[in-house]
């Protein structure tokens, strides 16, 4: 189980999707372009948190169709080697701001 919160301070949505039991694919939107794309986190320990670890990702431009044609960034990171039946915490940004 992965637990956390994306904030909408600079994260507009957040959507998980589970390809492998031991695997996490975090993506979420920005309208602002940002440095990077990257997701810290770490295990959830019972009298503290893990070490944080750290995985980038990318990033593309998406416009949508409407009359506004609003760019957005989607940004993909991939959580991988984690394990099973284990308590995370996470947090997803960039040096331009985290959640």
């Amino acid at each position: 189980m992965v637990t956390g919160l994306c904030s909408t301070g600079t994260n507009t949505s957040l959507h998980w999707r589970y390809p492998h039991l031991n695997e996490r694919v975090v993506t979420w939107t920005t309208f602002n372009s940002t440095p990077q794309s990257k997701v810290h986190f770490g295990r959830m320990l019972s009298d503290h948190h893990d070490t944080p670890h750290i995985a980038i990702g990318s990033y593309e431009i998406f416009t949508d169709g409407g009359n506004e044609k609003r760019s957005m960034f989607i940004h993909r990171v991939y959580l991988r080697e984690l394990e099973p039946d284990t308590l995370y915490w996470y947090r997803c940004g960039s040096s331009k701001g985290w959640s």
